[in-house]
């Protein structure tokens, strides 16, 4: 990148920083899919690695300018970053589009999220849980997903949303900065993960409504809080699903709850449930993400209270 149009970036407000790193991203996401293409010639191709660079090396550069804003700052710049994918996934979800699948995994450099940390890791032998470590940003949840995910939801003011799992802390970002409203707790065996998520919440500015807990979720003692939603993508052994899988259904006989689930834990929660306490499954994001939702038998107030 020219010396210019470094210097460009850097006299760049909050608000165009944030246009313009969400714009690079799409470029980047564009120019990637296009440079795959079996059918597109070799100087289509050379042509489209180019720009897939040049867009690179600018996120990087405008993700290092975001970095070096004063926090206050850097939150306005999140927020609008955020504020402008969200639009363009929702808009590109109406046009029937998969291009933006993993167009912001960028985000990940902003908020901080080292996935580096997994390297070493010292796992126990009688470790049984899916830990995934070392597999970087390929496990997580992506950012359109989430969105998605959340557009489907359409949770309630003010709702508790609960990530059983929640790695290094992608979901809760996200319900933090579209749904500042809403309260949000993630559990995750592996402390590291719970640190990182933590200091990312806080860069963003979001701890007040965004928490993570280090949490064995197959401890028999722990007692999985009431929600409104519950998030799996995942992150267990079924032996730990039917520990998690049978409070989840208790929970659901006494309050309206909604239990959204990617991977084999779509598959699994499906078959562990009772069909008469539950609706039929809604299937989204091309049948990646299935929502089931809980008939109670038993009316309670819906009120939770934060902890």
């Amino acid at each position: 990148m020219s010396e210019v149009a470094r210097e460009e970036i850097q006299s760049l407000s909050d608000c165009e920083l944030a246009e313009n790193f969400v714009t690079m991203c799409v470029r980047a996401s564009a120019t990637e899919s296009s440079r795959s293409l079996q059918d597109s010639g070799a100087a289509s191709r050379q042509i489209q690695t180019r720009l897939h660079r040049e867009a690179q090396q600018k996120i990087s550069t405008l993700v290092a300018r975001a970095r070096s804003l004063a926090p206050q700052a850097f939150q306005a710049f999140i927020n609008a970053a955020m504020a402008r994918i969200s639009t363009l996934v929702l808009a590109e979800r109406m046009a029937h589009s998969s291009l933006l699948y993993r167009a912001f995994d960028a985000l990940d450099d902003l908020f901080g999220i080292d996935y580096g940390r997994d390297r070493g890791m010292r796992i126990d032998p009688s470790q049984t849980e899916r830990l995934y470590e070392g597999a970087g940003r390929g496990v997580q949840t992506s950012y359109e997903s989430i969105l998605i995910a959340l557009a489907d939801l359409a949770p309630r003011p003010h709702a508790r949303m609960i990530d059983l799992g929640s790695g290094y802390g992608r979901v809760g970002l996200v319900v933090g900065l579209t749904r500042p409203d809403m309260d949000f707790i993630g559990y995750e065996y592996v402390c590291h993960r719970v640190e990182v998520s933590r200091a990312c919440a806080e860069r963003a500015g979001l701890t007040a409504q965004v928490k993570y807990h280090q949490q064995d979720l197959a401890d028999p003692i722990f007692t999985i809080p009431p929600a409104d939603i519950y998030y799996l993508f995942d992150p267990f052994t079924q032996d730990t699903y039917r520990h998690v899988f049978a409070q989840l259904k208790d929970l659901g006989r006494t309050r309206a709850v909604c239990v959204a689930t990617k991977g084999f834990a779509q598959q699994w929660f499906a078959q562990a449930i009772d069909d008469a306490n539950w609706e039929q499954p809604l299937v989204c994001d091309e049948g990646t993400l299935g929502i089931f939702r809980s008939i109670p038998s038993v009316s309670t107030t819906r009120g939770i209270t934060s902890t």
